[in-house]
């Protein structure tokens, strides 16, 4: 891989002063590749940039830089995500479970232009919703999940749920998570449901705060196609939410078709460790 321009993309809440990110630079500077941030930032990064605006950042990039937490990375898969640009992403998180590097690690930055480096495949998941009084709608890719609810406030929700035609349960409870590998240790974990390897081709759904003792989280081929459905008066709503970013409000009679996405996120891996060891060490830290 010949990487000849970076994106640079900071956290200023994170990193408010930007003196990480200007370390970053400053570590990259010397490598023969050109780094370009966005124009807002040009007050505070004065050397070894070249800005541009939001719209034309990622587009020419060989590979993004994120400083940040995994919202900051899916972010960044959001913008990148037609594109297929690889990500590395440098924690300033609680916990950060797909970044590779820590603060205190930059200098192994020089490790791109080596070839030390391995570049991890991640599924992402697609929805479309179909209803009698609207056009299919398909949403973003999510990277982490999409999530069912009845709403902002916590009321049960009843959900029929199809994988490939079959039925595959019904479901009271205050919402439905459907998760790929990289999410399996973000919402759906705290729900309860399992931590699935980062490499493998599932989806995970599992159920919040169910109401049926039988209820429990389930993971399904990556290839299933799902299909859900809600139990409401003509009135009412619910709602899905795409990565926590992008909220969708649903009629009664509105289906989503929930299956994997034809496009990805490379996240670049700088070290030797493996799935296990990151989860070990992640899952043991204080938060």
């Amino acid at each position: 891989m010949i990487i000849r321009k970076i994106a640079v993309i900071p956290n200023s809440v994170k990193d408010p002063g930007l003196e990480l990110t200007a370390k970053t630079v400053k570590e990259l500077q010397g490598t023969g590749a050109e780094l370009f941030m966005e124009s807002e930032y040009m007050d505070r990064i004065r050397e070894g940039v070249t800005f541009t605006g939001p719209e034309d950042l990622v587009r020419d990039a060989d590979l993004i830089i994120v400083l940040g937490g995994d919202g900051s990375i899916i972010d960044a898969a959001r913008r990148s995500y037609l594109l297929d640009i690889p990500i590395l992403g440098i924690n300033l998180g609680r916990v950060g479970y797909m970044a590779t590097l820590e603060p205190e690690e930059l200098h192994m930055l020089k490790k791109l232009f080596s070839g030390d480096f391995s570049i991890d495949e991640r599924i992402m998941l697609s929805a479309t919703v179909c209803g009698p009084d609207r056009s299919p709608e398909t949403t973003p890719p999510a990277l982490n999940d999409i999530v069912l609810t009845r709403g902002e406030l916590s009321r049960m929700i009843d959900i029929e749920l199809l994988c490939s035609g079959e039925l595959a349960g019904h479901y009271r409870a205050d919402g439905l998570i459907f998760s790929t590998p990289t999410g399996s240790t973000a919402y759906s974990m705290s729900a309860g449901g399992p931590v699935l390897d980062t490499a493998l081709d599932a989806v995970a759904v599992t159920p919040i705060c169910p109401h049926y003792l039988n209820s429990r989280p389930m993971v399904f081929a990556g290839g299933s196609v799902f299909e859900a459905s809600c139990t409401l008066d003509a009135e009412s709503r619910w709602f899905m939410t795409v990565d926590g970013r992008d909220n969708f409000a649903l009629g009664a009679s509105d289906r989503i078709r929930i299956s994997k996405s034809g496009y990805s996120t490379r996240l670049i891996n700088m070290k030797k460790n493996g799935f296990y060891d990151v989860l070990r060490r992640k899952t043991s830290e204080k938060i």
